[in-house]
């Protein structure tokens, strides 16, 4: 009997020692993947939604952004004086439009931009645009300066074309503080996602 309760009582504290490996264990996981304590879904560490859930994609943006949907689009900004913000516009493309290429979108796009800003002026490295994935999307990704009501401003548009839809993500910032965040504006492409 005696023996009987000593080897129930090992029992008891190998599966305790086990249950709080794995609890920490799990603790660990949730901490290296991102997951917040109390969260049901997954997002990168440091980071938080900026898109609603209507839409169909997914903008997460460092947790120090001030997400900004009063206009009705998708975008962030620094905060604390910094102006500097990414945004997300959705078009749904219609006829002939729904075969075009990033690239091929880009050249139309860009007739209206040099219409509307007649001293914008394209970095060299990207004037022919870059390509690169969005969420295993081909997209292209364009940088440029232009005045808008007085004041330069440094872009970087990136073009992605996807079931129908062309998404456009826009980072803007003026030229002295233009570098200060294309750490966080890559972060927050390598992170973007489209809902399947």
């Amino acid at each position: 009997m005696i023996s009987e309760k000593k080897n129930k009582g090992k029992y008891m504290r190998g599966f305790f020692s086990v249950l709080c490996a794995a609890a920490i264990a799990a603790g660990c996981l949730s901490a290296l993947a991102g997951c917040s304590a109390g969260s049901d879904s997954w997002h990168p560490a440091g980071m938080k939604l900026a898109s609603s859930e209507d839409a169909d994609y997914k903008m997460w943006v460092p947790e120090s952004w001030t997400v900004d949907m009063s206009t009705g689009v998708t975008s962030a900004y620094a905060g604390g004086g910094d102006y500097s913000n990414v945004s997300v516009t959705a078009q749904n493309l219609s006829g002939e439009q729904n075969y075009l290429t990033p690239a091929e979108y880009w050249e139309t796009y860009r007739t209206d931009l040099e219409a509307t800003f007649p001293d914008i002026a394209y970095d060299e490295d990207t004037e022919g645009g870059i390509s690169l994935l969005l969420d295993e999307n081909a997209a292209m990704k364009y940088s440029y300066t232009a005045t808008v009501t007085g004041t330069e401003f440094h872009f970087i548009s990136v073009v992605c074309i996807r079931s129908g839809t062309v998404y456009l993500i826009t980072y803007t910032a003026q030229p002295a503080i233009y570098e200060k965040h294309l750490e966080e504006l890559q972060n927050i492409l390598d992170n973007f996602s489209f809902d399947d």
